[in-house]
């Protein structure tokens, strides 16, 4: 799970991150408590939902595709870095 490779990564490279997995629904309790969302593929049928939230309270919102999302959870500092990347 990326959430998983983020934690990681962000002990490895001391990087100040938070990350928590959640499931689809349960989003609009917590969304305002984070920066950015990234959605995992599976529920990328919800883009446009999720996006419409996100805008709306100013989060960035990032869609990994299928095999760039697995290369990331077996990646924690390069999950870390494409993190970065994506919010710049």
């Amino acid at each position: 799970m990326l959430a998983n490779a983020i934690k990681e990564g962000a002990a490895q490279t001391g990087e100040n991150i938070a990350s928590s997995a959640g499931a689809y629904g349960q989003h609009t309790a917590i969304m305002d408590q984070y920066d950015v969302i990234v959605l995992a593929p599976q529920v990328r049928s919800y883009y446009n939902d999720m996006k419409a939230d996100t805008d709306r309270l100013g989060i960035k919102l990032l869609a990994p595709r299928g095999k760039e999302y697995i290369d990331l959870t077996r990646d924690p500092a390069g999950a870390i870095k494409w993190l970065r990347e994506n919010l710049d």
